[in-house]
Parts: structure tokens; C-alpha cells; sequence
């Protein structure tokens, strides 16, 4: 968080590329930008930590992306989880 820089905007972009990014591309590590790393860290079954660690670009580099619980239907899906 606060960190800024091409290797923010590189994460915001590959973020964005797997459905996690919702605002602008700006290399800044905001709330929003932590708040995709903790999406993507809850769909590859990691602990959420808001940080880019070794499991967090490994999930990255892999691709993981959210996957919707319902396949049918039109639904809006809120995933509310504890810290």
C-alpha cells in the first residue's frame, strides 16, 4: 500500500487482464488496487494479505481468475469475508 511505479501499473494491468481491476490504470497502490489483490488472492485459495508475495505472483503468472458460484440465471454475487 502507497507503493508507486511501473511495477504497480504492470500488476494493475495484469490484475485487469484476469477480471480484478475495476478503476483506472494509474501505478498507484491504492484501496481499490488492494482490494483486487485480495480478490485474487481469496480465488487461489490464499490467505488474504493486500501484498504482493511469492504465492501472490505465482497466482498471478498462473492466471487465476474469480469464478462465478451460479451459471445460470442473472445474479449479482457479494463475497463478504473476515480479516
Amino acid at each position: 500500500m502507497g507503493s508507486s511505479g511501473p511495477d504497480v501499473l504492470q500488476l494493475q494491468q495484469r490484475l485487469t487482464a484476469l477480471g480484478y481491476w475495476s478503476g483506472p490504470l494509474d501505478g498507484s497502490f491504492g484501496g481499490v488496487t488492494e482490494q483486487a489483490v485480495f480478490a485474487l488472492q481469496k480465488a487461489a485459495g490464499l490467505s488474504p494479505s493486500g501484498t504482493v508475495n511469492a504465492a501472490t505472483r505465482a497466482a498471478l503468472t498462473n492466471g487465476t481468475r474469480p469464478r462465478a458460484r451460479s451459471t445460470s440465471g442473472r445474479f449479482i454475487e457479494v463475497d463478504l469475508f473476515d480479516f
